[in-house]
């Protein structure tokens, strides 16, 4: 790797990286979907002060995200950019996008891939179990396109075992002349809005493919963040249902609510903020809260003393505004319970 690879890619990119990291350049350029991108090797890799260097030294291109994977002791980061006219609208929806992503979301999405991997039961693979296993870790985010670029020295008898593969599963098989380590494919995603992200490898030894460690695929819930726009999967999902008190009379009724609901071992919590109730419901959205429950004088007064609070009503609405109606807490459970389950491997 040597600073005659930059020659052929932007000059002024090359310069601000090679002003901020001077043992880093550009290896590869490209375009995912509708978004350029530039990749850059290195030693080290690009922290976010190093991104703002690079972005002060350039008036004609912004930079949009930037997803990484170590190889051995190298960094390959992938820059995605659009030229500083088109950014703003970019950067609009990168702000919504790239929300912290809550532990407990990640939590689930990692217990999802350490299922999938049991199941695999730790024996070496062959090319297609690889690639279905894959298949069976990603198919429930439903991803825009699912991705194998091939190294362009991977051998022909491996080459056709992947081809194979791909067209039984779905993937899109990509040979991509820039990459060259052996017999190896790497996979990615590309979400709604254009945006590829390279999530693992499959690397072909003398004794087969070892088995993905799903558990720790880092790069999934910034992607699938980015694919949902914030609205992650209801099952991974931090917070399922928020409680909504329409005044302070009804609290001790929404709170007692919420306990039913956390006994059912569903991810809830109360709002009994001194906001107005639109403005909650609001903020719920905004936090990417999939469900939310309204108690209010119609609910309270429908109660009578004795009343077990499995019977108690609820007035249901999903995020994107649908009234699901009146519902005793027991149903509302249900329905919750119905629509959240983690996956089966089986299934997906």
């Amino acid at each position: 790797m040597t600073q005659q690879c930059q020659s052929n890619f932007d000059p002024a990119l090359a310069a601000a990286i090679a002003a901020a990291l001077p043992d880093s350049v550009i290896v590869r350029a490209g375009v995912a979907t509708t978004v350029p991108y530039f990749d850059v090797a290195g030693r080290r890799r690009l922290l976010p002060v190093h991104v703002r260097q690079i972005q002060d030294r350039l008036e004609h291109l912004t930079i949009l995200t930037v997803a990484d994977a170590r190889h051995g002791t190298d960094y390959v980061q992938r820059l995605y950019v659009a030229p500083a006219a088109a950014a703003t609208p970019e950067a609009v929806r990168a702000a919504l996008c790239n929300r912290p992503i809550d532990h407990r979301s990640v939590a689930r999405i990692r217990e999802w891939g350490r299922t999938v991997s049991l199941g695999l039961g730790g024996a070496r693979l062959s090319i297609d179990g690889a690639v279905n296993a894959w298949h069976r870790f990603l198919r429930p985010f439903r991803f825009q396109r699912t991705l194998l670029r091939l190294s362009c020295d991977t051998p022909e008898i491996d080459r056709r075992a992947f081809h194979q593969a791909t067209a039984a599963t779905g993937f899109e098989r990509v040979d991509d002349p820039g990459r060259s380590d052996g017999s190896t494919a790497w996979v990615g995603v590309v979400d709604a809005h254009g945006r590829e992200d390279r999530l693992g490898s499959i690397r072909v030894g003398p004794d087969g493919v070892e088995p993905p460690a799903f558990a720790n695929v880092d790069r999934l819930p910034a992607a699938l963040a980015l694919h949902t726009s914030g609205w992650l999967p209801a099952w991974c999902a931090a917070v399922l249902l928020r409680l909504l008190p329409v005044e302070v009379r009804h609290v001790d009724f929404a709170r007692t609510v919420c306990h039913e609901l956390g006994a059912a071992e569903l991810p809830c919590e109360l709002d009994d903020s001194d906001a107005r109730l639109g403005a909650r419901v609001r903020q719920a959205c905004e936090d990417r809260v999939p469900f939310v429950a309204i108690a209010g004088d119609r609910e309270v007064d429908a109660v009578a003393a004795d009343t077990p609070v499995a019977e108690w009503p609820v007035a249901m609405r999903r995020h994107d505004g649908k009234d699901m109606g009146v519902l005793p807490v027991a149903q509302a459970i249900g329905l919750l319970r119905q629509g959240t389950s983690m996956p089966t491997v089986a299934g997906g």
